[in-house]
């Protein structure tokens, strides 16, 4: 509006000389001064002050996220400062391990005060729950018979050790020595014959001392002096002795068998029933004397006795007139 001000009063001066123009001159280049003056100071639109506050640009985010190299070097500039008894700044260098710090296992850190971290770091120790080194298990204790020992060693059938659970452990898993390959006891009546143990039979349960013929509880075979009547028995009285009416063989013993049972009263066998052959059928001896003539032993007569003068001397033959011995019972006076 002063613009168009001044182009009106131009227009309404006379033309006139040269002085005048050069005063107007001078004039608005005063005024214009002013003006500008008063738009600068005037106060920043919102455009401005939005402009101003704006997010800053890629190139402002990088300038400040630069590293200020001009610090002294320190513990958390990620660098490693070995001269400042550093050993490590903010991650640890990549042939550091547990293990190359004397340890077997575990994770290495670096600790705020640039120092390693070896808190997470293990050696050897059995039990604690880690399988490291030469150890066959850990889990977490040292006690034995729950499957890794105190010393952390698998525990198994057939180490040789009786743990939790087995009967016995010979240190093999061969069935039939005593200990199965389960670890399980082998014993008579398990139904398993086992030989090495002078099983000749094992039924199990069916195993019995009173039925024929059955595998005894012994896991021996039915036999003669078991006391069972097994097949081809006659009898068994559960021994193998003799003279008790059960021989050794399991037959009936008895007068005639040929076998004399002095136990049972017997004075001979001669294996037969029949008298007058030295053994009578009551398998006592025949002699002269015992009242039965046995005229195969030469006797004439036997009346019971070994006495002479009764008709029949001591010797089973018959007295008589004339045999030198003078029967007074027979009325000789002298002989």
């Amino acid at each position: 509006m002063a613009a168009l001000v001044l182009a009106a009063c131009d227009e309404a001066k006379p033309a006139g000389g040269a002085a005048d123009t050069a005063d107007d001159t001078a004039a608005d280049a005063a005024e214009d001064t002013t003006l500008d003056t008063e738009a600068d100071t005037t106060p920043d639109t919102e455009a401005d002050t939005a402009a101003d506050t704006g997010p800053d640009t890629e190139a402002d985010t990088e300038a400040d996220t630069e590293v200020d190299t001009t610090l002294p070097p320190r513990c958390g500039d990620s660098i490693t400062q070995p001269e400042l008894g550093e050993d490590c700044d903010g991650t640890v260098a990549g042939d550091r391990t547990c293990r190359t710090e004397a340890f077997v296992a575990g994770t290495i850190a670096c600790a705020a005060d640039c120092q390693l971290d070896l808190s997470l770091c293990r050696q050897v120790t059995c039990g604690d729950g880690f399988v490291d080194g030469d150890e066959g298990c850990d889990d977490g204790n040292t006690v034995s018979s729950d499957g890794c020992n105190d010393v952390c060693v698998v525990e198994f059938c057939g180490d040789g050790t009786v743990q939790t659970g087995e009967r016995c452990d010979d240190g093999n898993t061969t069935s039939g020595d005593g200990c199965s390959a389960l670890c399980i006891g082998e014993l008579c009546g398990d139904g398993t014959v086992q030989t090495i143990l002078g099983e000749a039979c094992d039924d199990g349960a069916a195993n019995s001392d009173t039925l024929a013929n059955a595998c005894r509880t012994t896991c021996l075979l039915a036999g003669c002096g078991d006391g069972v009547r097994d097949s081809g028995e006659a009898c068994d009285d559960g021994n193998l002795g003799s003279d008790d009416g059960c021989g050794p063989t399991c037959a009936v013993e008895f007068c005639g068998d040929g076998i004399a049972q002095p136990g049972r009263g017997e004075q001979c066998d001669d294996g037969n029933p029949t008298d007058r052959d030295g053994c009578t059928n009551r398998c006592t001896r025949e002699y002269c004397g015992d009242g039965i003539l046995q005229s195969y032993l030469g006797e004439l007569c036997d009346d019971g006795n070994r006495t002479d003068t009764d008709g029949c001397n001591t010797r089973c033959v018959r007295e008589f007139c004339g045999d030198g011995i003078q029967q007074s019972y027979l009325g000789e006076s002298c002989d």
